[in-house]
């Protein structure tokens, strides 16, 4: 039976790969044109002295499963050239470094009317085109407590498990980013080439321990850098210690939260010592359940009823039973 699946599989990869390359192999010499690239400041006219991302993809693919794309990427002085085949594509771009002052290109606004730039491919003739990035700002995370004070991160988060994204309120879409927690482990972050306008930024853990919320109406302006504060409440919470035998368990133990009123939730895993924290939380009555395999033996089980109040931090331990 699992022969004859990867045969199957085999099969489908096989025509689907030769599909691709038929796609390429149905053009000739003759069917290539050139497009030649430069970024320009707008302000000054001059050459940017930058690398850039370019992505050209043709803007009425005849198989949108296989559209003719071309990923470039500029040299040091912001100029590319590429052969393509003759039509009509969209341009996007993006600087290759979160520290340039200028923002990166759009795709499609959120009603999908295209707003990239459009060039046209003619055959065996070359296409010169001047592109010149607007000005974008930069945004400045801070993970703060309750009274706007930097998080000691490592007091907070047992592991890299905070995610933020960074998503346009407004007309255009973003290029659209994900923060994992790593990059956050020193509690402050930076994050550029945004076009100017508002933005909201939504942030998770879903092995964190840490509620999820959004951060909206965040203001990004040309050539500025904005503060974005990103508040944890650690006063309202769930603090325990999980026990075995007595004493720490030799394994960490995977913990889930459960707002029953509303099933929101969220993971945690305990740190060695066996500790283990939610913070951020709302107010309501929650359910613990935890995981854990010792000695090969799976262990689990649930804790029910846990009120959690505002500014207050509930103490449940969990007791691991070996009998399982």
């Amino acid at each position: 039976m699992n022969a004859k699946k990867y045969l199957v599989g085999f099969i489908c990869i096989f025509f689907v790969c030769n599909f691709a390359f038929a796609q390429l192999d149905q053009f000739g010499p003759d069917d290539y044109g050139k497009i030649i690239g430069q970024f320009i400041d707008p302000a000054t006219g001059k050459p940017i002295n930058e690398v850039f991302h370019v992505v050209i993809s043709e803007t009425n693919p005849e198989n949108i499963v296989y559209p003719l794309m071309y990923k470039i990427e500029t040299d040091e002085n912001g100029r590319f050239s590429v052969e393509a085949v003759a039509r009509d594509y969209y341009i996007r771009f993006s600087p290759t470094e979160y520290e340039s002052k200028y923002a990166c290109e759009p795709y499609v606004d959120y009603k999908k009317r295209i707003i990239a730039k459009v060039i046209s491919v003619q055959k065996c003739k070359v296409t010169r085109v001047f592109l010149k990035p607007r000005y974008g700002g930069r945004l400045h995370f801070k993970l703060v407590d309750q009274d706007g004070q930097l998080i000691n991160v490592p007091d907070v988060f047992s592991s890299k498990n905070l995610f933020l994204e960074v998503k346009s309120e407004g007309e255009f879409q973003c290029p659209g980013i994900n923060i994992p927690g790593d990059k956050l482990f020193d509690a402050e972050t930076f994050y550029g080439c945004l076009l100017p306008g508002k933005y909201l930024a939504p942030f998770s853990t879903r092995a964190g321990g840490i509620g999820s919320e959004t951060v909206s109406g965040i203001e990004v302006a040309a050539g500025k850098t904005t503060i974005v504060p990103i508040e944890f409440d650690l006063t309202t919470g769930i603090s325990g210690n999980v026990i075995y035998n007595n004493s720490t368990p030799p394994t960490r133990v995977w913990i889930h939260a459960r707002l029953q009123a509303s099933n929101d939730s969220v993971d945690v895993l305990s740190k060695k010592d066996g500790s283990f924290r939610f913070f951020n939380l709302e107010e309501g009555v929650y359910k613990l359940d935890y995981l854990t395999v010792i000695d090969g033996k799976e262990i689990s089980g649930e804790q029910k009823g846990l009120i959690i109040k505002k500014n207050h931090i509930t103490h449940a331990n969990i007791t691991l039973d070996n009998e399982g």
